[in-house]
């Protein structure tokens, strides 16, 4: 199988197939991704610890290299919730952007959200001040 046939097949099948078709076809591969997946479970609860201390203190440091990828994902993940959202909002009015009465609500949601957070987040650090 060439490499664009690989890279099709993994693009367009989920991972528990991609992975049972390489354990049939290609050994080496399977292989090494379930060495992998053995890992993570083995290293599953340092793993939790690490991106929960990013969650609470994203300035936290590690290495350069677990800083930048930590980074990395929550850019990732801030975008794939805005695109969520932004989805949803969507959906709501119709696939209408242009419902400027609901654009007011959403806003007003959004603001009330925000303060929730504000609120909830300088009680958890006002032991600190």
């Amino acid at each position: 199988m060439n490499e664009l046939d690989q890279l099709t097949l993994r693009l367009f099948t989920n991972k528990k197939k991609y992975h049972q078709y390489l354990s049939k076809t290609n050994i080496d591969d399977a292989e090494k991704i379930q060495l992998f997946y053995d890992k993570i479970k083995k290293y599953k609860y340092r793993i939790g610890e690490i991106f929960n201390r990013y969650l609470e203190c994203p300035h936290t440091q590690t290495t350069n290299d677990v800083d930048e990828e930590m980074e990395r994902l929550f850019q990732v993940l801030v975008k794939h919730f805005d695109m969520k959202e932004y989805e949803n909002k969507c959906a709501r009015h119709g696939y209408n952007e242009t419902d400027s009465s609901s654009n007011e609500d959403d806003d007003r949601e959004f603001r009330k959200e925000e303060e929730k957070v504000m609120e909830i987040d300088e009680s958890d650090h006002s032991e600190f001040k």
